[in-house]
């Protein structure tokens, strides 16, 4: 079965002639979800620009499933089938004008365009100065300056849940926010979502610069998390928790640690509801008896 945005990525292939590079891919994807209400995909700022990788995962299924095929291009299979037809109406639309305003231009061209339209994607990129002139740059590096506080060096201590968000949409708010370093407190950093497994999660915020330090004494066993219902119920597990931590002072301390080292510091796990996550009580034992003049901020 196909993904509604499967189907996406298949008709922007046909509606190519069959045939893009990875990186034409990616950014005509890219400028498809900023004209959609609700975007099909999240992208993130990476080596070559805006990049998803919930597309880059997506394009390994339909490969294995032998609708599309890799050599030095991304082609599209033989089929009797149009993937177009598949499209919401609107989103037809959309694809005949990413058709009509980019098909004209190289992939050197292509990069530039977006780069030039979408500065924020360029932060990371380790192609910018072979694609913009240095005025170029200089205006980019300006806006991004003027809308972003991407430098912002106050101390803070974060907390942070990728419930309900994209794996891309979580590292956006770690860039956007200047977090140096990413503390895991989950007891079992495993998720079934792309990207939220240790491995995974400190292979990609490493590459954005981002340290991530994984203390899983801080968890909460798996068997106490299960039939949460009530908040009540998440409140009689947290103060149960609660009081577990003077015991773990010592790991509250490596914290403490860090926050002196890296000064922009985030607490993860996996719930969005700050009600329903152990790592207010850490952030709040924290405050309330080791730090109390620490700023916080709840993403």
């Amino acid at each position: 079965m196909l993904y509604y945005r499967e189907k996406i990525i298949l008709s922007i292939l046909e509606e190519f002639n069959g045939k893009l590079s990875r990186t034409q891919l990616q950014k005509y994807l890219f400028l498809f979800t900023r004209m959609q209400n609700e975007p099909s995909y999240d992208f993130m700022p990476y080596n070559f620009g805006c990049y998803s990788f919930q597309a880059s995962k997506d394009l390994e299924h339909l490969q294995k499933d032998h609708l599309i095929c890799h050599n030095e291009e991304w082609n599209l299979a033989p089929v009797k089938k149009s993937y177009k037809d598949m499209l919401t109406n609107e989103d037809r639309l959309v694809l005949y004008k990413i058709r009509k305003n980019y098909k004209h231009l190289s992939q050197r061209e292509l990069v530039r365009q977006v780069y030039l339209d979408y500065p924020y994607y360029t932060i990371h990129s380790t192609i910018k100065e072979e694609m913009l002139s240095k005025e170029e740059q200089a205006c980019i590096d300006k806006y991004i300056e003027n809308h972003y506080s991407l430098n912002d060096e106050t101390p803070t201590l974060f907390t942070i849940g990728y419930e309900g968000i994209s794996f891309e949409m979580y590292l956006n708010k770690l860039i956007q926010c200047n977090i140096k370093l990413l503390i895991d407190v989950r007891k079992n950093p495993f998720s079934h979502k792309y990207g939220f497994s240790k491995g995974i999660l400190a292979s990609i915020v490493n590459k954005m610069g981002i340290k991530y330090v994984h203390i899983p004494e801080l968890g909460i066993i798996t068997e106490k998390r299960k039939k949460l219902e009530t908040i009540n119920d998440y409140k009689a597990l947290f103060d149960e928790y609660e009081k577990t931590l003077p015991s773990k002072e010592s790991y509250l301390r490596e914290i403490i640690d860090y926050m002196d080292k890296y000064k922009r510091i985030a607490l993860t796990c996996f719930e969005k509801d700050v009600n329903k996550c152990h790592r207010t009580r850490i952030k709040d034992y924290i405050v309330n008896n080791l730090l109390s003049d620490t700023n916080v901020v709840e993403l």
